[in-house]
């Protein structure tokens, strides 16, 4: 059986995203493999994948002076940081080697974040591609990077404006690379990188392109952007190498089916019927670290939000948030974990971070959205101005928002009535030929948007 080795970056977000591609895979007869760090082998074997264990080569992100002259002391004071720091990277390398080795797949899946990969596997038989779990993250004309917050328009000025958003996006990318190969005296990882592309006689400028929202672009090799096509702003242009794809949601939520959720979602059902309540779901990803201080101050206004309206309960996932700090409301019911698949076929609206995976199956659901996404760092905020221009859903700032403009924003987004989306029931022949594999004879099933 041919095997096909998805090389993820190590969040659940990541695997779970890529799932529903990954049974795709499945169905033309290839057992489907992914590699990562052993916390998320039990995610992976839950949806009958295959697993085996592998340690990322390491990334370093200066965001502050303070972490750049720490790291610069650090290197200069001790004269082997730079060898350690070398063996760890070839470690890593040697690793990724070993697993195409041991597998010897016929498909490698690199996560966009991680298609410096490329170089590691260059020679391997293996047909390389990567996936990508975000929106197109690279330049185009009139959209600005993926993490911007601006929501262009047909006009010049909108033009204008998202060219003057990516150079100054790009600038701090630069900013950023310097800040990190001088921390480390000049050899960071991509001096690594680089060394070793120059050995095996490749020009790097030949396989990437710097003109990405976050991470050097991999030209040479087929893209899979694991989102609705429609779900772009209308002026997007695919490059020829760059494929949509929307896969059916994948995942066991068989646990969350608790007594609490199904006793909950019984009772609403009833109520739904009689046109007696509106049911707002209300998710916000993984809330750790960082994520959960913001979350922590909104989820107040949320909750006062929903009290002044009566025929509305909200179901709120709190995650490991503790809910004793939150309100003993009527008509709002705190779950820790939400069997989200099921919950979107009843819902009305949804609130959410805005992450794709999210924003992908409120969409086959038919949910509108209102989208609080937690950072500007990532794809979050691109996906709310993309909810917002399409009138699929709207955006809101935790920090800015108040009760009231909350509760405005919850009114006008359940009258929206989203277009039916289907998933892929089978990969494109287009994707198929641009891996060099045999296209079905017959017509496959494939998506159909039709506007309701």
């Amino acid at each position: 059986m041919p095997i096909a080795l998805f090389v993820m970056l190590p969040f659940p977000s990541h695997y779970m995203a890529s799932f529903g591609f990954a049974r795709l895979w499945q169905q033309r007869g290839y057992m489907a493999v992914f590699t990562g760090p052993p916390h998320l082998r039990a995610i992976v074997e839950a949806q009958g994948f295959g697993f085996t264990e592998l340690v990322n080569t390491p990334t370093y992100v200066i965001r502050s002076l303070k972490a750049f002259v720490g790291l610069w002391l650090q290197t200069v004071a001790d004269a082997g940081a730079t060898r350690r720091r070398y063996r760890e990277w070839y470690g890593c390398v040697q690793a990724i080697r070993q697993v195409v080795a041991e597998y010897r797949p016929a498909l490698i899946f690199l996560d966009e974040h991680l298609s410096h990969y490329a170089l590691y596997l260059a020679g391997t038989p293996a047909t390389i591609a990567v996936v990508n779990t975000k929106l197109s993250t690279r330049w185009h004309s009139n959209i600005p990077p993926l993490n911007s917050t601006y929501t262009p328009a047909r006009s010049v000025a909108s033009a204008v404006w998202c060219w003057w958003l990516w150079q100054r996006h790009l600038l701090h990318r630069r900013v950023e690379a310097a800040m990190q190969r001088w921390a480390f005296l000049g050899k960071d990882d991509t001096y690594f990188d680089g060394r070793m592309a120059r050995r095996q006689g490749i020009r790097v400028s030949n396989w990437f392109a710097h003109d990405n929202a976050f991470y050097d672009r991999l030209t040479n090799v087929p893209t899979v952007i694991l989102a609705p096509r429609l779900l772009e702003y209308d002026w997007f242009r695919p490059l020829p190498n760059e494929f949509f794809i929307n896969p059916a949601p994948d995942r066991d939520e068989a646990a969350y089916l608790t007594e609490t959720y199904l006793t909950l979602k019984v009772h609403l059902l009833l109520r739904q019927q009689t046109g007696d309540v509106q049911v707002i779901y209300a998710a916000f990803g993984t809330l750790t670290g960082a994520n959960a201080n913001p979350i922590r101050a909104f989820l107040p206004k949320l909750i006062d939000a929903v009290r002044q309206q009566p025929n509305w309960f909200l179901m709120l996932a709190t995650g490991d948030l503790p809910t004793e700090e939150l309100p003993n409301v009527a008509n709002v019911a705190y779950l820790p974990f939400v069997p989200q698949l099921d919950t979107l076929t009843w819902a009305d609206a949804m609130v959410t971070h805005g992450g794709l995976t999210t924003v992908k199956e409120c969409l086959l659901a038919g949910v509108p959205m209102l989208a609080y996404p937690l950072n500007g760092l990532a794809d979050m905020t691109g996906n709310a101005a993309r909810l917002t221009a399409k009138k699929w859903g709207m955006a809101g700032s935790m920090t800015i928002d108040t009760p009231a403009g909350i509760s405005q924003k919850l009114q006008t987004i359940l009258t929206y009535r989203l277009p039916h989306f289907l998933s892929d029931r089978a990969l494109p022949s287009s994707l198929l030929a641009a891996l060099s594999l045999p296209t079905p004879d017959l017509a496959e099933s494939h998506k159909s948007i039709v506007s309701l």
